[in-house]
Formats: structure tokens, C-alpha cells, sequence
């Protein structure tokens, strides 16, 4: 095997991007620099990836010796050093991908090997516990080794449309199928290795540590009856599930579930038709007939309501919008959110739940206590799906007792009638929809005072969403091989689910192929190594400021309820999840039933999927604004800008590609007084908005926070000083709210020439709106310029440095 240098390692070291990483940073020896021109370019790389092949002991002994290490470390070695490369010198190398990929996942399989070895000498409770331990690192390690092969696979998909210009849409996964073999067998082994450690040995683990000794704090969560005779005369939780025709079989397992960790009695009310209802209580039925189920189902009462007898509803019903469609099964997941009244008077709190993809996995009791942290405001408590922008319905509490008094079917007839004005469909709106049109879009709609929702903390809240992967949610996208095993990567066990976050190489896999600028100083290598190391880095994900107490989630914090939400139960793995937790059926629901569940059509259909589609820009765009990197992504530029001299502003040009009239410009920045943007002829003419303190306003005695002018101006040369004439159109005493991001304070707004000639400045986060007519002249020479092609956005400030984020938008 021919390296050029002596070793794989040397060659990784020495042949980085410099904009990057320097030769010496990476640890080349000195001695070895002059080499650099002979033995780093791409074909030698190339051919020694290619050799390695798929790490077997022979081939790795070549490349890196073993020099008396375990195997296990050798491999170790090649992860870290072929990231090395990846992150430091070419991210697009599919050889160098391929060979991450494929030590990845060897190292995680000879890893368990060791666990199943140990299981079968298990002596003391202490050999329990720290095999469980152990079990546990191991198993994480697996999930994302097979993640990375995953990613792999996403990559060759960009990386073949890519080389063709074909969109990824129309990608066909088998033209890849050749390349991934290897790397393909290698994940059916390891996606086997992890069901068995998943499904099998840590369940049996749980069990033996449980049988041997008392359960540790901060351990592993064992299913089983947690009741106790105190339990048995407390208070009840009371649940609200909806079972419709056939469903109960399936939805049973969400409540199974429910048994199996729960200390308290429930009270549970079915509201159903009359097949769901009848169904619901044969299954029932059934579970009485083994002791088993019987010790499970004990302190449980359910009652049944028909909602389609129930006067109060029929009443709602009545006055609910007639000119929509809502399905067969619409009438009783709208009854949830006002679920008021349905219920019997003495309800006073409920927990609702989706069945059939909801698997709870601590007590349902910890759920019900979160009621008590409700304000005077709030109606309901519900999940807030970051990844997936929206509030969940699935798992809602209610608080029944002030929907009654505050007469909230009021409140929710006019999120109904609002909501559909702006729907681009005619399906009539349920729960989820009336909740998020209460809390998403209270400022759309003017409604007063805070939100009537709640959102409940992060671990009652885990939806097992990958969406910075490239088509993580399409199985089209995928081979049928890794269609039938992909799995979310936080499964470690079948009671334990953790929150998996990407890491900095999950990342720039997932970045490799985003439309992103250079410069003379930074390539595009170097901008996805900073991009990708500063995200992947994070300790927090899916942040929301509308927590109440802990904003963000915690990378490999704990699930207490899992949902596997829409068209996810498509994916096999995680219909087999599920069915892990149904009960003992004689004869159990078919496998397609799960594919059929109703949530699937009202997940977002088309929209979403673009969304998720977006997903990655978007999180390059926050990291590049963050940092203040100046780079430009498709119809977005960030950049930083540096305080101008007082006498005269300096702008910085953004690079937007070409601008037509009419135009929108999304703008945010930290800029907190003089921040100004000019939309022009280059940076001398054109309309100039300044926003902020300190504004001087000509001939005018006052405090103003924002000004739309006309400007021109000619910059400072030689033997000529420059010079600004400003012509103010209109000023305003009010400028946008600044919000707290991290440690910085932003603002955001936009700005819109209209085909009608009119300005206009709207502040992102109160709703604001001014504007002015444009002269007819300065009109006239913005929309040649367009047409010439020199029609520009630039930005700058007086004064103080600033971060910039600057968007093109839909004008129409």
C-alpha cells in the first residue's frame, strides 16, 4: 500500500486546508512539509481510502500497525483520524466518508462483544449494575455509528444528484447502491447487534438488577405494577382517550404503557362511536381473563362517552363553520379540546393522549403534578415540537374546571373561524390546529393577553426527529435495506429513550452540499469546519423561550413520553417499538395498522416536508449569525460590520444575487442605535432606513427611533473630501423590540418596496407597521438600476460594531 508519506496518520496530518487548519496546527512534523505538493493531492488521498477497503485486521495492519494494540483501539484510531480529514482538509471525499463510516460501526460491533461475555457471568448485583452501565455507553455508541451510516448514505445522495444537477427529489436511492454495499452490510449486522442489546439484554439486565437488589436512583426505569395499598386509596388521575372503529388493539399499547410505571389509580373515559366504544370494551375483556393483565389493570375504572349524544357539544357543533370537512373521525378529536363538555361535572383536570403512538415511560402521576404549575391564564398544558414547529395536541392537560368557567368553546369558535381564513385548505380545524391559532398566532389575530397554553417541559415533550438530515423522514429516499432498519438514534433500550443530538461530524455531513460563499481568506471547507464545530458542540437543543422554567432540552436527557408522531410509524423499527408495548393479545392488531393511523394526514403533508427540507440552511444560517461570519446561503447573507467613523457611514454590501422590484428585505442585526440599511444604486443613492437611539433628524427637536430617507453620497478619495445629502421621507417614534438570544440582544424587522410605490418597515416581533410613499423620480431610478442590475442592499452602522443577518423575501 502506497501512502507517499509513511502512514495514514502522517497523511492526514499534513495535508489539511490551510485556510483551515495549518500543517504544523495538525501536527505534521516539520520535516514532512516539503512533501506536501507531491503526496497531498487528490488522487494519492483517493487511492489510499480506497485501499483501506473495509478495515479488516489485514488491511488496517498496512496503514496503521498495530504495534501490540487491541484491534478495538486501531479502529478507535481510524474514527478519529479519517474525521480529522474529513473536518480539517475535504468534506466532499466520498472514499474518506465511506471509511468513517465503516469504522464507526465496526468499532460499536466488536464493542459488544465484550457485554454479551460479561452477561453470561453475572454473580453479584454490583456485576448487574455496572454491565448495565457499560451496556448503556455501548449501545449509545451503536445508535450513532449506525446514525453516521445513515448520514453516509444521505451524503452519496447529494453528492450523485449534485455531480448531475439533478434535484434530490428525483433522486433514484439504487444508483448508489453499489458504492454503499459495504458500508450497507455492515449496518444490517450492527442494526441487529442493537436490536438485541435494545429489545433483549437490557430489558433482561433491568429485570436481573431489580430481582437482585432495590432499584438505584437515577437508574433505569423497570416496568412493573408500582401500586401499593396507599396508592389504591388515593386521588385518581384522570386520562381522556379517544378510540374510533377498530383502533383499540392498537391504541391499547399507549395505555399499557401507562400501566406499567404508573402509582396511582386511573380514571379513564373512552369517548369513541359506537365501534370504537364496543371494541374498547371486548379488549377489556379479554385483558380480565389473565391474571397477569388483571394485577395490571388494578385501580383502573374507565368510562365511556358517546360524544355524539352529549347536548353541550352538539351545541358547539352547531355553531362550528359548515363550508369545511372534517372526516370520519374529526368530530371526536375536536371534542378533545373542549373536552369540558363531554366530561362529567366532578372532572376537574385530564390528561388527553393520541393512542397508538404515544409510549409513556415514567409515571403518568409526574404528568398530572405539572397542573399545578398552571397560571391563572392557562386552559391547557401541551408539548411546543421545536424540531417540527408546532404545538403538539397529542399529549395535552386540560384544565377542565376553567375551560367550564371561562367558557372556552367561546374562546375556541373564534381560533376556529380565524384560523381558517388564512388555511389554504377547507379541512375543518381540531384540536391541534384551534391550539396552535391560539398560541402561535395571537398577534395575527389581536387577541388579548398572554397564551392560554402552557408548554410542558422537555422530557414530557420527545418527538425522535433527526431534521437536520437530508430526507431523515422520507423512506423514498432511502434503500429498502436501510428503509427497513433506520431507527431513531436515542433508542437505547425499550424503557429508556434518550434525546440524540447531532455531533460536529453528523453535522458537516448533513451541511457538505449547502450553497455557501468563500473568500480569499476562509474556503468553504473552513467556514463548514467552524459552522459544524460550533453547533455540534452544544450541550442544549429545541429551545424554547415559552417554557416556563428549563428553556432548552438536554442532549441525552431521559424521555418520560415518547411520541412517534405522523408518518414516522411508516419507519419499521419504530412500528416494532410500539408493538413492543402492546399487551398480550391473543390475537394482536396487524402490522399496517399502524401505517394507517389517522395522525399521519395531519402532520403537515407538503409544507412540513419543505420545511424539513430547509431545516439545514437554516441551522448554518443561525450558526454563521451567531458567530458573525460573514457568508452568503442561497437568498440569505451574514455578516458583521464594523462602527463607522461619526462623520460619515461606511456600508458594507450584501450579497442577495439579482434584486427586482418589488422587493422584500428581511433584515435582523444587533445593532442597537444607528443601524441603517440602504436599498440602492451600489452604496451611494437609494432609500436609507436607520433604526435606533440617537438619531439626529434635520430640523426637527425630539427623540425619533427610525427614519426613511433618500440618500446620495460620494465617498472620500484623493484630493477630495466625501460627502452625504439626505433627504428625510418620514420618521417614527417607536423602533423594534429587541429579544434576547443567548447572550445577545437582536432586532428584526423587514422592509418592502410594493409594486403600488409605497415603503413599507414592519417590526418582526410586535407586528408594527409604517411606511411612505416613494417620490416618483427615486422610484424611477431604483427600478432602472434593478433592471441594469445594479440594484444593491447594503448595511452599516455609526458608531458601534453589529452582527447582520440579511434575507431576500416574497415580495407578492
Amino acid at each position: 500500500m502506497v501512502f507517499c508519506f509513511p502512514s495514514f496518520l502522517l497523511l492526514v496530518s499534513c495535508c489539511p486546508d490551510p485556510t483551515a487548519l495549518s500543517p504544523e496546527e495538525a501536527g505534521c512534523p516539520k520535516q514532512y512539509l516539503a512533501m506536501r505538493d507531491q503526496c497531498c493531492n487528490k488522487a494519492i488521498v483517493d487511492a489510499v481510502f480506497r485501499q483501506l477497503g473495509t478495515l479488516e485486521p489485514a488491511d488496517v495492519a498496512y496503514a496503521l500497525p498495530f504495534e501490540g494494540r487491541p484491534y478495538l483501539k486501531v479502529l478507535s484510531s481510524f474514527v478519529d483520524i479519517t474525521a480529522s480529514y474529513l473536518r480539517d482538509s475535504d468534506v466532499l471525499n466520498v472514499n474518506a466518508w465511506r471509511l468513517y463510516s465503516i469504522a464507526s460501526i465496526r468499532l460499536a460491533i466488536s464493542a459488544v462483544d465484550d457485554i454479551k461475555d460479561r452477561f453470561a457471568q453475572i454473580l453479584t448485583t454490583q456485576d448487574a449494575w455496572n454491565l448495565i452501565r457499560d451496556a448503556v455507553r455501548c449501545t449509545r455508541e451503536l445508535t450513532r455509528a449506525l446514525f453516521r451510516t445513515e448520514n453516509f448514505h444521505a451524503f452519496l445522495m447529494s453528492d450523485e444528484s449534485n455531480k448531475y444537477q439533478e434535484i434530490l427529489q428525483d433522486f433514484e436511492p439504487h444508483r448508489i447502491q453499489d458504492f454503499f454495499a459495504p458500508s450497507l452490510k455492515l449496518y444490517e449486522e450492527g442494526a441487529m447487534v442493537h436490536n438485541y442489546l435494545a429489545y433483549s439484554l437490557m430489558p433482561s439486565l433491568e429485570q436481573m438488577s431489580q430481582r437482585l437488589s432495590k432499584q438505584r436512583k437515577g437508574t433505569f426505569p423497570v416496568a412493573g405494577p408500582l401500586l401499593n395499598s396507599t396508592a389504591l386509596e388515593g386521588s385518581a388521575v384522570n386520562l381522556l382517550v379517544v378510540s374510533l372503529g377498530d383502533w383499540a388493539k392498537t391504541g391499547f399499547l399507549t395505555l399499557w404503557s401507562i400501566l406499567s410505571y404508573r402509582s396511582t389509580r386511573l380514571r379513564i373515559f373512552v369517548l369513541g362511536d359506537e365501534a370504537g366504544l364496543r371494541n374498547w370494551k371486548l379488549a377489556v375483556e379479554e385483558l380480565e381473563q389473565t391474571k397477569a393483565s388483571q394485577t395490571r389493570l388494578q385501580g383502573v375504572v374507565f368510562e365511556y362517552i358517546d360524544f355524539a349524544s352529549k347536548p353541550l357539544f352538539q351545541s358547539f357543533l352547531a355553531n362550528y363553520p359548515k363550508d369545511c370537512s372534517f372526516g370520519a373521525s374529526g368530530h371526536a378529536i375536536l371534542a378533545r379540546v373542549v373536552c369540558h363538555l363531554v366530561l362529567p361535572p366532578d372532572v376537574d383536570r385530564v390528561i388527553s393522549t393520541d393512542l397508538g403512538d404515544v409510549i409513556f415511560l415514567e409515571d403518568v402521576k409526574q404528568l398530572w403534578d405539572l397542573g399545578d404549575d398552571m397560571k391563572e391564564h392557562h386552559m391547557l398544558a401541551a408539548s411546543h415540537a421545536v424540531a417540527l414547529s408546532h404545538i403538539n395536541a397529542g399529549v395535552a392537560l386540560y384544565n377542565v374546571a376553567r375551560m367550564r368557567q371561562q367558557n372556552f368553546e367561546e374562546t375556541a369558535l373564534q381560533a376556529v373561524r380565524d384560523g381558517l381564513k388564512r388555511s389554504s385548505d377547507r379541512d375543518c380545524f381540531r384540536d391541534q390546529s384551534i391550539i396552535n391559532v391560539l398560541h402561535s398566532f395571537r398577534q395575527e389575530f389581536s387577541y388579548e393577553g398572554p397564551s392560554p397554553v402552557m408548554i410542558l417541559p422537555c422530557r414530557w415533550s420527545v418527538f425522535p426527529a433527526s431534521e437536520w438530515q437530508q430526507g431523515w423522514n422520507s423512506p423514498e429516499f432511502w434503500l429498502e435495506s436501510v428503509r427497513q432498519r433506520k431507527r431513531y438514534p436515542g433508542i437505547i433500550s425499550l424503557n429508556r429513550v434518550e434525546l440524540f443530538c447531532p455531533d460536529q461530524m453528523d453535522l458537516l455531513s448533513s451541511w457538505a452540499f449547502i450553497p455557501m460563499s468563500t473568500s480569499e481568506d476562509q474556503s468553504r471547507q473552513a467556514r463548514l469546519r467552524t459552522y459544524s464545530h460550533y453547533e455540534g458542540k452544544k450541550e442544549k437543543r429545541y429551545c424554547s423561550q415559552q417554557r416556563q422554567k428549563k428553556k432548552c432540552c438536554s442532549c441525552g436527557e431521559p424521555a418520560a413520553l415518547l411520541h412517534v408522531a405522523g408518518d414516522m410509524k411508516s419507519w419499521p423499527t419504530m412500528r416494532g417499538l410500539l408493538r413492543a408495548y402492546l399487551p398480550p393479545w391473543k390475537d394482536g392488531p396487524p402490522d399496517e395498522a399502524f401505517a394507517r393511523s389517522d395522525s399521519t394526514s395531519w402532520w403537515g403533508g407538503a409544507e412540513r416536508a419543505q420545511r424539513m427540507r430547509e431545516g439545514t440552511i437554516r441551522d448554518a444560517i443561525a450558526v454563521a449569525k451567531q458567530q458573525g461570519i460573514q457568508s452568503v446561503f442561497n437568498n440569505c447573507m451574514t455578516l458583521r460590520t464594523q462602527a463607522s467613523d461619526m462623520s460619515f457611514l461606511d456600508y458594507a454590501s450584501v450579497k442577495l444575487g439579482r434584486l427586482s422590484l418589488p422587493l422584500r428585505i428581511e433584515v435582523e442585526t444587533t445593532a442597537v442605535k444607528n443601524a441603517n440599511v440602504l436599498i440602492g444604486v451600489g452604496s451611494q443613492q437609494g432609500l436609507e432606513l436607520e433604526i435606533g437611539h440617537d438619531i439626529q433628524v434635520q430640523n426637527y427637536f425630539g427623540q425619533k427611533a427610525a427614519c426613511l430617507r433618500w440618500v446620495r453620497s460620494q465617498p472620500k478619495t484623493v484630493g477630495a473630501n466625501g460627502w452625504t445629502a439626505r433627504q428625510e421621507l418620514m420618521c417614527v417614534e417607536h423602533m423594534p423590540a429587541m429579544v434576547r438570544e443567548g447572550e445577545e440582544l437582536w432586532a428584526n424587522y423587514s422592509i418592502t418596496l410594493g409594486a403600488d410605490k409605497v415603503m413599507t418597515v414592519g417590526y418582526g416581533h410586535d407586528g408594527t407597521e409604517w411606511g411612505n410613499a416613494i417620490p416618483e423620480e427615486s422610484y424611477e431610478i431604483l427600478s432602472s438600476a434593478a433592471k441594469a442590475r445594479r440594484l444593491l442592499v447594503s448595511v452599516g452602522t455609526l458608531g458601534e460594531n453589529a452582527k447582520w443577518v440579511v434575507c431576500k423575501g416574497d415580495a407578492t
